[in-house]
């Protein structure tokens, strides 16, 4: 836009250069030889075509001196290609046309093509400065997104610290509350008993009962307690991690994506599950590779595992279908797990041994 507003700036200054002057054929050929010339080295930007539409003007030129009227409209296409070089024969022409015979339109054209040069310039440096404003918001976009993710992530894992802490010192109450108020009540519910024993009177025999009923549902509830601060407190990833850890028989790759707030009992049986499946591919199988998948859907927990030992048939059942007396204790004790937690559970053997589970999220 600015291009084309400089180009009709510098045309009303060369058609200035008409004031008292005939409109010949020379000018008007001259004005579209020129239109011609600044409508190609514009539209293709090549520098050889921009090299003979400036020759060929300027021999033009030489042999009708008219056509230097439009001289700052190619001076301005000049500058823009950067080819000062074309200048020489232009000021040449320019020169033995018109320094002894017209001073005064010589200055004229001189004035409009240093004109021309000066707008170009600026362009320039405008579009460039542009074109740095343009980065450095394009950096700045992309620093503050850079930022912006490696705050979350550092919130992410600030809460998942925050969130290990909290298991850990829910595990660090439970021991402390088994291992002296459960231990107190259990010395108090001996020596109640103890007591009661040996009494032989009948009127403290009711109270030392109801000592006893009540120090016992004491240890009942302490221990429900207990059982339920460490259930909490088990992280079923690092639990996995630290059996995967233990498990030298062959590499394990395991993709895990799972939520924080997994359900207790669901918890234990894909602990349990790995476990046993980690045995039964040391024991059984002759494979080079587990993989160990854990994710979340919308309605449901996946779990899958598969170890790529070879066995001789290609099978696939669930263990309802087939007669549990040739299956091993430790696929009856997987499926009598999903069983309980209303899940599917599918066995693939082959190509590898694939066990697949699924548990709803809203267990029977």
């Amino acid at each position: 836009m600015k291009t084309l507003f400089s180009q009709l700036l510098l045309m009303s200054y060369c058609f200035l250069g008409l004031a008292g002057r005939p409109v010949s054929t020379d000018i008007i050929a001259g004005f579209l030889l020129a239109i011609i010339c600044v409508t190609l080295i514009f539209s293709f930007h090549a520098r050889k075509i921009a090299d003979i539409l400036l020759a060929a003007y300027a021999a033009a030129s030489f042999f009708h001196p008219a056509f230097y009227l439009f001289l700052p409209m190619l001076f301005f296409e000049i500058g823009q290609e950067k080819l000062f070089l074309c200048i020489i024969p232009f000021a040449a022409g320019l020169f033995y046309h018109y320094q002894n015979t017209d001073f005064l339109f010589f200055l004229f054209l001189c004035l409009g093509c240093i004109l021309a040069l000066f707008l170009q310039y600026l362009i320039n440096d405008y579009r460039a400065l542009d074109e740095k404003h343009r980065k450095t918001r394009d950096d700045s976009k992309e620093l503050t997104l850079l930022l912006q993710e490696r705050n979350q992530s550092l919130l992410e894992k600030q809460d998942y610290e925050i969130h290990n802490a909290t298991l850990q010192e829910r595990n660090r109450i439970a021991r402390e509350i088994h291992d002296n108020v459960g231990h107190l009540l259990s010395r108090c519910i001996l020596l109640n008993g103890a007591v009661q024993t040996v009494n032989q009177d009948e009127n403290c025999a009711g109270s030392l009962q109801v000592m006893q009923d009540t120090l016992s549902q004491a240890m009942d509830n302490i221990r429900s307690s207990v059982h339920n601060l460490h259930d909490d407190s088990i992280n079923l990833q690092k639990t996995i991690d630290s059996l995967l850890r233990d498990f030298a028989f062959c590499p394990v790759h395991m993709d895990y994506d799972m939520p924080e707030d997994i359900p207790g009992k669901i918890r234990y049986a894909f602990i349990s599950i790995i476990k046993e499946a980690l045995t039964n591919t040391a024991r059984h199988s002759s494979a080079s590779l587990v993989n160990i998948t854990l994710r979340e859907h919308p309605a449901m927990y996946q779990l899958i595992f598969y170890d790529n030992g070879q066995s001789g048939t290609k099978k696939s059942f669930s263990l309802p279908d087939r007669n549990q007396e040739n299956a091993g204790i430790g696929l009856i004790n997987i499926h009598d797990r999903v069983k309980m937690l209303g899940g599917i559970l599918q066995i693939k053997q082959g190509d590898g041994f694939e066990i697949f589970i699924s548990i709803p999220k809203k267990m029977k």
